[in-house]
Parts: C-alpha cells; sequence; structure tokens
C-alpha cells in the first residue's frame, strides 16, 4: 500500500486555475474518508444479512445482556475508523473527521429505517409520530444472571483492559474461557498475534450460577459498562426479539413485585411468566398493546433502530465459521 506522502507525489491535478496545490491535501483526506467508509459500510448495507431463526444464529440467541444504554458511536467504535482518526493530522482535521463520521452515521442509520428495519416499527411510527418501544431498565441485573454465551469484539477487548487497568493478554486469559479463531491446529501462542492484529474475538467466562463475570455482587452493576459487548450494550433491540410485535411481548417478564396481581383483576401483567435464569427475559419490557405507560418509560423508534442497526453491523464481523479454542486445556 502507498505511504500518505507517495500517494501525494504521484497524484496529478488536472489543469485548472481553480484548482492549486493547496487544494490537494484536503482532496486526498477526502478521497481518504471516502475509501474508508466505502469498505466500513459494504458489508452492512450491500451482503445479506442473516435471517435470525432461534438458536442457529450464534450472537443472537445469547441470554445475558446487562442494562441497556445508549451505545457509542458505531462509526466510531470500528477499528478502521478509530484509526484514521487517530492519524488526522491536527485537531481541526480530526474534528472535521468526526463531524463528516456522525453525519454519515446518521444517514446510514436513516438507509437502514427505511430499507431494512421491521416493517411493523414503520407501521408504529405511522400511527404515532412519537411512538416508542416500552422498555426502561430496572437495573435489577437479572440479564446478567442469564444462562448463555457472551463475546467480545476485538476493540471491546482493548478497552475493557483498560478500564480494569491490565494487559490485553492478561485479561484475555483472565476473563475469557474460549478464543475464536479460523486457523487450524490454532494454539494459544497465536493469541498475541490476533490482538496486534486488533482481530481478536473471545468467549467470557461464566461466574457462580452462570453470572457474569464482570457482574459486581455488590452494587449489581457492570465491571466493564463502557466496554460492554455489543449483545448487553443493544439488548432488549435484538433481530429475534424485534422480528415482530409477538417477539417483542415473548421476552417481557413479570417483576417480583408484582406477584400478587391476579388474573381475574384483568391486568395483562398477571399473563407475563416470571424471569427465570434459564429463559431469561426482561422485566424492564412492557407488553405492546399496554396504552398505561408513561413516554419517559418509552425507547424513540430511531434509538431502537440504532441499536438494532448496531447489533447487525457487528453480527457481520463475527466470525461465526471460525472454532473455539478452549484458554483453559489449549
Amino acid at each position: 500500500r502507498r505511504s500518505k506522502k507517495d500517494s501525494r507525489n504521484n497524484f496529478r491535478p488536472p489543469e485548472s486555475p481553480r484548482f492549486t496545490r493547496n487544494m490537494v491535501p484536503m482532496t486526498f483526506l477526502c478521497a481518504r474518508f471516502v475509501a474508508i467508509l466505502s469498505c466500513f459500510t459494504t458489508n452492512a448495507f450491500q451482503s445479506p444479512i442473516n435471517n435470525v431463526q432461534g438458536t442457529a444464529h450464534k450472537l443472537c440467541h445469547l441470554e445475558r445482556p446487562t442494562a441497556s444504554a445508549s451505545p457509542l458511536s458505531i462509526f466510531q467504535r470500528h477499528p478502521r475508523i478509530k484509526l484514521a482518526a487517530a492519524n488526522s493530522d491536527s485537531d481541526n482535521e480530526n474534528s472535521s473527521l468526526q463531524e463528516a463520521l456522525k453525519r454519515s452515521q446518521e444517514r446510514s442509520l436513516d438507509h437502514f429505517i427505511e430499507a431494512e428495519a421491521p416493517a411493523w416499527l414503520s407501521n408504529l411510527k405511522t400511527e404515532n409520530a412519537e411512538a416508542g418501544l416500552p422498555f426502561s431498565c430496572t437495573a435489577c441485573g437479572k440479564c446478567c444472571r442469564t444462562v448463555g454465551e457472551v463475546y467480545l469484539a476485538p476493540e471491546d477487548i482493548q478497552q475493557a483492559a483498560q478500564i480494569l487497568d491490565t494487559a490485553p493478554f492478561d485479561f484475555v486469559y483472565k476473563y475469557a474461557s474460549h478464543y475464536l479463531t479460523s486457523a487450524p491446529n490454532a494454539s494459544a501462542s497465536s493469541i498475541e498475534k490476533l490482538l496486534d492484529d486488533n482481530d481478536l474475538w473471545v468467549r467470557l467466562k461464566e461466574g457462580d450460577k452462570a453470572t457474569c463475570v464482570f457482574l459486581d455482587d455488590e452494587t449489581n452493576y457492570c465491571r466493564i459498562y463502557e466496554a460492554r459487548p455489543t449483545q448487553c450494550r443493544t439488548y432488549p433491540f435484538w433481530p429475534n426479539i424485534m422480528r415482530s410485535p409477538e417477539q417483542w411481548n415473548d421476552e417481557c417478564r413479570k417483576a417480583d413485585d408484582v406477584a400478587d396481581i391476579n388474573e381475574s383483576d384483568g391486568n395483562s401483567l398477571s399473563k407475563l411468566p416470571f424471569w427465570t435464569a434459564e429463559a431469561g427475559g426482561c422485566e424492564g419490557m412492557r407488553l405492546l398493546e399496554q396504552n398505561s405507560v408513561e413516554k419517559e418509560e418509552t425507547v424513540p423508534l430511531r434509538e431502537a433502530g440504532r441499536q438494532l442497526l448496531e447489533y447487525k453491523l457487528t453480527d457481520t464481523r463475527f466470525p461465526h465459521s471460525s472454532n473455539e479454542i478452549s484458554l483453559t486445556t489449549d
């Protein structure tokens, strides 16, 4: 690959009185940004997205997310985009690039909502422009105690290791049970290379009684909240849950403090099951037909679409065909 300097020396601007040599660096920067953006968005919108069917999907059937919150910028989290921003020549250049990335993110989100989001969400918005999905995290921590597998992306490993003030290599061996690779006869020695290439995906260990290894028992909060996995950040806005209103309602659970509600009262909460570690579910979700949900307890449809898109973009990068190599027996 040509270096930045070589590319500029070989660039031949057209003969025009309005085109000066001072414009070449900015033109090159724009070209570089378009190339990077096109590489990132190709997989998201030109390649087919898997139709999730139950547990056949390696990420979508996992049942242990932490409390949901607004995710970091999809584009800022991507390693290729982060590298471009880090290599900018100045603070002004970096700021301009970040603003351009945000605008591109919003355009991509608009495209996704229009072309690929579930139809029932569009219908919901048509019926009510201010409609939202009835969800408000209760911070109960039960989603972190649900049986299931949790995976960390390469960029999440780096951030989580930084939060815990440990080296990425040590982090992997302390908190991961498996790492994913497509290489035959892989060994643990390949982990360092995968870390250096920012291409290492890992499966987290489980604590006692299937509890997430990062759940703090005293505070009931995630110890790597800022770098929690995509499946945790984006829950409950997963493809299998967002496929239909029925799937959404099936994920709803009755909280322990409403155990005394009887079906004879006519309250729809009485029909909901309780949360269990095996079946999972979420007490912060409400049935879509409930009209009594306060606006403060809903998530705007655009934000729900944003998190669904982040999940799907991460899924396009997830190495589904890789082997899972145990770190305990390797």
